[in-house]
């Protein structure tokens, strides 16, 4: 456990040209003097210079532009800090700036978590967990002169902040839960909103694939486009074969026609000459050409007709070749038969290798193909996205098991039995001490009970609670001890026999190596060790006498405190 110390206290106003300079001693400090003599404003500032705000400064004090320094110690370690409005400077023990805060909350916060060990993280109103300020880390040892005798941890203002805080603050201070506990905390809560951002991260790419699939629409179909194209093309070079097929069909074919026609032409003539075979003889020798010309296609083919018919002179000869044309017609006949029915089978083939080329062209649209693989590619690194949001998902939930096993670790019942029960054993020590009989144990068994008395006994009997819970603190927090600082114990009207039992309890109750800082109208002659500062000067705590040596002491503080 860290001990911090306050070393001195300046005081500044430039606006009444008036300061002060209170030294604390390490052990006891009585700060005494009338009403209205300032006590309590000088007590006061020493939190607001820490960042911690106590209730009710007092109106002159506000209006006089109080700027104040600190010094102390944690550990040995000297430091001091400057309040100038509402800005705050650190320096070393030298006086050399460390850094300057704007915001409590923000900046100086962190800052003290690492600075006093103080690591307590509470919940804010927007369910976040939050390091707490410094007004939480001073409360078990601040008692204002107002509300802290009427209720117990409330001599800070702006404590509302956070969420439902007593408790945690409670069993931070008293070791019920240690620092090791709310640094697990702070790490779980970083987790669980990293995880809750993994979720919503992974429903909003869930939604955006639903959206896909709704504004591009359902395709009916899932295609390999490598694959689509193979098919055509084999399709299409099919096609190509059976057209070439059908070209060389078609020109067989008029050739076969014009060998028909050549060889009608001469079955004509020769059945002629058979008839007439003098006279047409003369007429096929004058007439007929050693070429024919097809009428169709204007081929010149040889015509070897002249030399048969001249072999065939007479009409035996001429009926012979009737027969052997006829044959040869037959024949074709027969051959353009074929053609036309391998054209036919080939028209067939065609026909139906276009049709399933125009199906297979016909499934798939361009917009089609471009809504497919577009929605493809797009769910497929969505797809990918999820899946690794799913792997930080994981790890994110094994990080808060892990983390919830330790902070369950923190949370032995033996060991909080054990606080509780040293705790309430000093309450039934000091609550005699104080001669408060009216409370029974059930009314303060909790560490974080509310104490409900009345009259001249509530004061004591918090006072009771106060060191019960600062020797337990002293006893079993892993956080700073801080210095005990009370003002004005003598409250409701304490008569002398009271009075005196308050004092000597507070002496001979003070935990041991603390630093006590006590604010005093009287003192009954009592003896409370350490250094007494006496003020006297009512409504002027602050000395004209003083300001040109504090002045000179804080103004190289502030000129670093206006510099970046």
């Amino acid at each position: 456990m860290k001990r911090l110390v306050f070393n001195d206290l300046l005081l500044l106003s430039q606006k009444e040209k008036a300061a002060r300079r209170l030294t604390f001693h390490p052990s006891v400090t009585v700060i005494k003097g009338p009403n209205d003599t300032g006590k309590s404003s000088v007590i006061k500032t020493i939190y607001r210079t820490l960042g911690a705000i106590p209730p009710q400064v007092h109106p002159n004090w506000n209006a006089a532009s109080v700027r104040s320094a600190v010094r102390f110690t944690i550990d040995g370690v000297a430091y001091r800090i400057l309040r100038d409005g509402k800005r705050y400077t650190l320096f070393d023990a030298s006086d050399t700036k460390i850094r300057h805060f704007d915001s409590v909350t923000n900046d100086l916060s962190p800052c003290f978590a690492q600075l006093f060990n103080f690591h307590l993280l509470l919940k804010t109103h927007n369910d976040e967990g939050q390091q707490a300020t410094p007004a939480f880390l001073f409360l078990p040892f601040y008692v204002d002169q107002d509300i802290g005798w009427v209720k117990s941890w409330s001599s800070f203002e702006r404590l509302g902040q956070f969420v439902s805080s007593k408790s945690d603050v409670v069993y931070y201070h008293t070791g019920v839960r240690p620092n090791a506990y709310y640094k697990a905390k702070v790490s779980l809560a970083d987790a669980e909103r990293r995880l809750d951002s993994l979720r919503q991260e992974r429903h909003m790419i869930e939604q955006v694939i639903q959206k896909i699939d709704v504004l591009l629409g359902q395709v009916s179909f899932d295609i390999d486009i490598v694959a689509y194209e193979r098919e055509i093309t084999e399709l299409l070079a099919q096609c190509n074969l059976l057209r070439v097929q059908e070209e060389t069909i078609k020109v067989e074919t008029v050739k076969l026609y014009n060998a028909r026609m050549v060889i009608q032409s001469q079955l004509t003539v020769t059945i002629a000459a058979a008839n007439e075979l003098g006279k047409d003889f003369a007429f096929a020798a004058e007439r007929l050409d050693d070429r024919v010309d097809c009428p169709t296609c204007g081929a010149t083919y040889e015509n070897s007709f002249s030399e048969r018919f001249q072999m065939a002179a007479d009409e035996d000869r001429c009926r012979e070749l009737i027969s052997d044309l006829q044959e040869e017609l037959r024949e074709i006949e027969t051959r353009i038969s074929d053609q036309q029915s391998r054209a036919s089978q080939l028209g067939e083939l065609l026909s139906k290798l276009r049709s399933t080329l125009d199906a297979k062209q016909g499934e798939v649209k361009l917009v089609d193909v471009i809504r497919s693989e577009g929605r493809k590619e797009v769910r497929g690194v969505l797809k990918n996205d999820i899946t690794t949001l799913d792997t930080h998902i994981g790890e994110a939930d094994g990080e808060i098991e892990k983390l919830k096993a330790e902070m369950a670790t923190f949370t032995d019942r033996q060991h909080s039995k054990r606080i509780a029960e040293s705790y309430r054993s000093r309450m039934r020590s000091y609550l005699a001490a104080l001669a408060v009989v009216g409370l029974s144990e059930a009314d303060y068994k909790r560490l974080d009970c509310t104490i409900r008395e009345s009259g001249s006994d509530l004061p004591r009997a918090l006072l009771a609670y106060y060191f019960s819970i600062l020797q337990t603190i002293r006893d079993n927090s892993s956080s700073t001890f801080c210095p005990i600082v009370i003002d004005s114990p003598k409250q409701q009207d304490q008569d002398e026999q009271n009075w005196k039992r308050i004092l000597t309890f507070i002496r001979n109750n003070r935990p041991a190596d603390s630093q006590l800082i006590l604010g005093l109208v009287d003192d009954l002659g009592e003896d409370l060790g350490g250094d007494v500062v006496e003020l006297s000067d009512t409504y002027h705590a602050l000395q004209n006498s003083a300001f040109d040596s504090v002045m000179e002491e804080m103004r190289p503080l502030l000129d670093a405190s206006i510099t970046d």
